[in-house]
């Protein structure tokens, strides 16, 4: 666990453990380069007492623990907590904030889909596009062109996808699809109606339905096979799809790389 998640179990420490520990956080990296004797005079303590502090946070000595606590501060400075995935900056801040707000988003976002992920549904998944015949792909607007990065990389192991949304076509592509085949919508609300116009025919005829969305009451949802569900953390005010994007490129891009390693094991 890093050192400042466990710093904040203070029931674990003593009081004078307590004054150590607020005097590192006031004086963060500057303890770089501060010998231990300097430190126990400052908190009104010992070199003993810092050494056994250092110890219960699972590091051997202070010089360990100190080289740790300055890279963990110096990582954490450029986190901004609070992340709004929808107005992730404001046009009046400085492009150091503004770099540091779109880093603290891609790792949020990151951090979040991990702690959601389905392994059961993504296995599934890949299974599906395995067996399939040919694999039609649902995406609209920006979704389209996640999607296009998607199927490059398909192109690479010799899967070719159809991108069914291509000229707003999928009404008259469904009802050619095949239980042999494979139907994967990516939308964020799902609430597309012509998508659920295509669901109602291609669950008819017995093709297997793979969502990827952030909204499990979306019509469609229902009407799918397999399903991953992102967290819905974008609000329709949203300046760009920031958020949506990197968690869908993330999902694609473990898909690919599971599709990979299947064909690379069959060869």
């Amino acid at each position: 666990m890093a050192i400042l998640e466990q710093i904040q179990e203070l029931e674990r420490f003593t009081d004078t453990e307590k004054v150590i520990i607020q005097y590192f956080l006031e004086k963060g990296q500057g303890i770089d380069k501060m010998p231990i004797q300097e430190i126990a005079e400052s908190t009104y303590s010992s070199n003993a007492s810092i050494i056994r502090l250092c110890r219960k946070l699972g590091y051997k000595g202070f010089k360990e623990f100190k080289v740790a606590l300055i890279r963990e501060l110096e990582s954490k400075k450029f986190v901004v907590n609070h992340v709004d995935y929808s107005m992730p900056f404001q046009p009046q801040e400085s492009t150091e904030t503004i770099v540091n707000r779109i880093y603290s988003l891609h790792k949020e976002s990151m951090d979040t889909m991990q702690s959601a992920l389905d392994i059961k549904e993504l296995d599934a998944m890949v299974q599906h596009l395995l067996r399939a015949r040919r694999i039609f792909l649902f995406g609209i607007s920006d979704v389209n062109i996640t999607l296009r990065g998607f199927m490059n990389k398909l192109l690479k192991i010799g899967i070719f996808p159809v991108l069914a949304t291509e000229n707003t076509e999928e009404g008259n592509i469904c009802p050619h699809i095949t239980k042999d085949d494979c139907a994967f919508f990516v939308t964020y609300s799902g609430a597309h109606t012509s998508y659920l116009y295509c669901a109602k025919i291609l669950k008819k005829n017995h093709v297997p339905i793979l969502i990827l969305t952030a909204n499990p009451e979306s019509p469609i949802y229902s009407y799918s096979t397999c399903r991953i569900c992102v967290p819905d953390l974008e609000k329709k005010e949203h300046i760009a799809v920031f958020y949506s994007q990197q968690v869908f490129i993330y999902i694609l891009n473990l898909l690919y790389a599971l599709l990979y390693r299947e064909i690379k094991r069959n060869e």
